[in-house]
């Protein structure tokens, strides 16, 4: 059930510079469910106003082949032809990423993922449960989980900043079914074990490792979207001399 995997991504922010500012620490401001005292984590990138973006990148992309269709850029040569086909083509992508986001609001509420423990330690065990409210009665059979470490480092060269982002830890949590007790809202749970031997939380200027979960929810074998989370792992406690003598 568990594995491990790595791999590097180079991302050149050209010479914008800078990575995160919010040195100290990675403790987040809570989240409450609304009219209890239950801590929850809410996936924000599952509300409407998350498909904004892809919608505003798609529109600027699709725009462009439609400016240079206007004053004749189809009438010149082989490079315009295919400048105008790429950035068609991404603008395309964008509007349909925006819009199947846009439609899945409107069907589901924001994810949300309720840990038995806040914060978690290194070498602790613990249970997840996932929420998913439906608001048009759309159903959710099935939900699957995973959780990893991922562990990025910004550098410059230059004028260039680079982030690479490695995954050193990927554990498959396996696939559930959804339960419903007649509230609308679907849920999944999961137990998870922390390797005491992993690496913490740690937020710095440059350097970050974080603990992710992902949701997925499906209606049968359709994906019908996924959620992601940041947990806080502090370090293991370590046992006091006392004790140990």
């Amino acid at each position: 059930m568990q594995k491990t995997m790595g791999f590097s991504l180079n991302v050149n922010l050209g010479s914008w510079g800078g990575g995160t500012s919010n040195e100290g620490s990675v403790l987040p401001e809570p989240d409450y469910a609304p009219g209890t005292n239950k801590r929850v984590l809410i996936d924000t990138g599952d509300t409407a106003v998350a498909a904004l973006l892809p919608l505003i990148v798609g529109t600027m992309f699709a725009a462009v082949p439609a400016v240079m269709f206007y004053h004749g850029a189809h009438e010149e040569g082989l490079m315009e032809k295919v400048f105008m086909g790429v950035f068609g083509l991404l603008g395309l992508v964008g509007l349909y990423m925006g819009m199947m986001k846009l439609l899945v609001s409107m069907r589901f509420a924001p994810g949300r993922l309720a840990p038995s423990v806040w914060p978690l330690r290194l070498g602790e065990s613990f249970t997840l449960e996932y929420q998913r409210a439906t608001k048009t009665g759309a159903a959710v059979t099935s939900m699957t989980a995973r959780i990893y470490l991922q562990e990025s480092a910004t550098y410059r060269q230059g004028t260039d900043t680079y982030t690479d982002t490695e995954v050193v830890y990927d554990c498959d949590l396996g696939s559930v079914g959804a339960t419903q007790g007649g509230d609308g809202v679907y849920r999944g749970k999961w137990s998870v074990d922390i390797p005491g031997n992993s690496m913490a939380s740690f937020e710095a200027s440059d350097n970050q490792v974080n603990w992710m979960v992902e949701v997925k929810i499906f209606a049968h074998r359709d994906e019908i979207d996924d959620s992601s989370f940041k947990l806080v792992v502090l370090p293991e406690i370590a046992p006091s001399t006392e004790a140990a003598s």
